[in-house]
């Protein structure tokens, strides 16, 4: 049987109880093999189409000549025949997980989790499949049954080298270095040449703070791989992070970022490719119409970004933005005369001749450190007057000196555990005399949060940060001073230009634009980073906030 991008041998009969093929068949089958392993693509797709007619569609051909067309780059064809196979022999393992890679590269992850799901009921013990589900779940936020087919895969082969690093990953994400150490250690000792181990072994050193180790093990990594091999050039996304990590942001480093679209998890994000890739240049290559910048990651990453979108405007290129909804009337307030649009919004009517991903314009700024400090002034514009007014009047204690507002906890992200601070935490700061504190946590409290808010006099809007970012903005644009996390929250805060003081874990491992030292960012003047003086040590870093509150915080109208 054929996985994807290979070929299989000669068929066998399957579940549909069909007779052996015969001689002449035969024939026509090894014919078809021949010519895959040789490369001669149109020769192989007709002896298997020709074999496929003579049998009357064998699984095992259907699944050889999906391979053959995935590989040529036709997948919704390839996918009718994974599928096809699937209804013929449903216990057919393989071609599961070869549907299911399909399905997850176009992200639709829900239907390739069904499609290995069922196949577990055929084969429990399928051990690609417990690893690839795992995997997905992983992608779906669903750690806790992705953990569940870890160790069902490994309750199967203890050693299972891929569950192995399925695991490592998930134990580097929960900041947990000692476990996922131990795990990388007893991969590399069942096989040193193991790509993907080095590549963990590179996070797990960057977690602990060595940026060099790491880019060292990306390197080993990658070279243990064949130079053939499409995946090899993933790699250089890897030493893209290392280097932004760094601080070097020269455009060879961020060429290298532009290979992110190669990872199977962004395939799917990938959209209007029927415009043509903008390649800069504006003064040599101007547009004849507007160049489309997209949206592509998370809100955080967004609102980066979006930090670079004025130097194009100020190069006389026209735009059009689309953004996610829930930025929408804040970008349309920030860029005055330039058509921003939400996701899924059409395009017609709006001149559009290129198109380039939000996360490419680094490719396109051309500027030092220096310039960046210059440059960063705040993009992201509040509301009116008046709606901050409103704001201030909700306030219990309206005529309090001085407002500080403070997000703990991250929700949804594999990575909300190490970065969220307990709530509790915050009690040496919340006494500061005549401060009002506020809450700017978005999503639903936790058990036992509510209570703590009251005990230490914070207030809490009546508001859903998480949809309404127009109020977040608002409530934000209110403060003097905003003490957060790393979430979406502290982006907001600094496009906003308030004055933001960043809580961060040691090392700081998981958002390259933090860095891994130091006070300050360029990508955010109004950013002060305090980084925990030890791993885990929370307290280390709200004693640091506590020295540096002092005794009274500017006010936000003075």
């Amino acid at each position: 049987m054929a996985k994807a991008g290979g070929f299989g041998g000669r068929p066998t009969p399957g579940a549909t109880g069909r007779q052996r093929p015969t001689r002449s068949v035969d024939a026509l089958v090894h014919a078809a093999i021949a010519a895959h392993r040789r490369g001669d693509t149109a020769a192989a797709e007709a002896g298997y189409r020709a074999a496929l007619q003579a049998t009357n569609r064998h699984p095992t051909l259907l699944s050889n000549l999906g391979a053959l067309l995935k590989a040529d780059g036709r997948r919704e064809e390839a996918m009718a025949l994974y599928g096809e196979a699937i209804r013929k022999q449903p216990g057919f393992s393989n071609v599961r997980v070869n549907l299911a890679n399909l399905l997850r590269d176009r992200g639709a992850l829900d239907q390739a989790r069904e499609v290995l799901e069922q196949g577990l009921e055929h084969d429990p013990a399928h051990l690609e499949s417990l690893h690839l589900l795992a995997l997905l779940l992983l992608e779906l936020k669903n750690r806790t049954t992705a953990l569940a087919m870890v160790e069902r895969a490994l309750t199967v082969d203890p050693s299972h080298i891929p569950s192995l690093l399925v695991l490592t990953s998930v134990r580097l994400a929960e900041d947990d270095l000692d476990a996922a150490q131990g795990l990388l250690d007893t991969v590399m000792q069942r096989d040193p040449s193991q790509a993907k181990a080095h590549l963990l072994r590179s996070e797990l050193q960057r977690s602990r703070g060595d940026l060099v180790a790491a880019k060292e093990s990306v390197e080993r990594g990658r070279n243990l791989m064949p130079e053939d091999d499409p995946e090899r050039e993933i790699w250089r996304f890897n030493r893209a992070v290392l280097d932004l990590f760094a601080g070097d942001w020269t455009p060879s480093t961020w060429r290298d970022y532009e290979t992110r679209w190669l990872a199977p998890q962004m395939i799917s994000h990938q959209r209007h490719q029927h415009l043509p890739r903008w390649q800069g240049q504006v003064d040599q290559h101007p547009l004849a119409g507007s160049l489309l910048i997209w949206r592509e990651q998370g809100i955080g990453e967004e609102i980066l970004f979006l930090s670079l979108v004025r130097d194009l405007i100020a190069q006389g290129q026209p735009l059009v933005l689309e953004v996610s909804a829930r930025l929408q009337r804040l970008v349309q307030r920030s860029f005055p005369g330039v058509p921003v649009i939400s996701q899924g919004d059409s395009l017609a009517g709006l001149d559009i001749t290129a198109a380039l991903p939000l996360g490419s314009l680094g490719l396109h700024s051309g500027f030092d450190q220096a310039s960046w400090l210059r440059r960063r002034s705040p993009f992201l514009r509040p509301g009116a007057e008046s709606d901050l007014a409103r704001v201030r009047a909700c306030l219990p204690h309206p005529t309090h000196t001085s407002r500080v507002g403070f997000c703990w906890r991250s929700v949804g992200s594999i990575y909300a555990g190490p970065k969220s601070i307990p709530l509790a935490s915050f009690e040496p700061l919340t006494g500061q005399a005549d401060t009002q504190w506020i809450s700017l946590q978005h999503g639903a409290l936790e058990p036992g949060e509510a209570e703590g808010l009251e005990r230490l006099g914070i207030h809490r809007p009546d508001a859903d940060f998480f949809h309404d970012l127009e109020a977040l903005a608002a409530w934000i644009a209110s403060c003097d001073l905003v003490i957060t996390i790393s979430t979406a929250t502290a982006h907001l805060a600094c496009a906003l230009g308030k004055p933001t003081w960043m809580l961060l874990p040691a090392p700081q491992s998981f958002f390259w634009w933090w860095g891994n030292e130091g006070t300050h960012t360029p990508w955010y003047p109004s950013a002060r980073l305090f980084r925990q003086p030890s791993p885990g040590d929370w307290d280390g870093v709200i004693t640091q906030v506590h020295q540096a509150l002092g005794s009274s915080i500017p006010s936000a109208d003075s």
